[in-house]
């Protein structure tokens, strides 16, 4: 295998892990009405579009991300908490510095983007 090849694997399998990883986490703070295993497909179907896998590769990777389901999960469990205190308190520091015209704007922006906050 060639370097350009193992560096562009390496590309996509960390893409593939970030779109899953990230997607786990929203899907945890915003729940959704799908199943897990359709979720997978969800994240395949989204690489299957920007790459274009052929049916053993999706077929794989699927599996790939159903086996490691549980890890990600627990990992997620773990850092969430720590996650979102530091990301409230980051947004709590940035809208301290903010104009009262601004704060309004800032506040849709951020909840447009993540969502009504969570206090949990």
């Amino acid at each position: 295998m060639t370097r350009a090849l193992r560096g562009s694997l390496l590309l996509v399998v960390t893409f593939a892990a970030g779109v899953f990883a990230g997607s786990r986490y929203e899907r945890r703070r915003q729940p959704l009405q799908h199943e897990p295993a359709s979720y997978a497909q969800h994240v395949v179907a989204r690489l299957d579009h920007s790459i274009g896998l052929d049916s053993v590769q999706r077929r794989a990777i699927t599996e790939i991300l159903v086996r490691h389901q549980g890890s990600v999960d627990s990992a997620w469990r773990a850092v969430g908490p720590h996650l979102r205190a530091a990301l409230g308190a980051a947004t709590s520091e940035i809208d301290s510095m903010l104009r009262p015209d601004q704060r309004a704007k800032f506040r849709d922006l951020v909840t447009a983007m993540h969502g009504a906050p969570r206090h949990d």
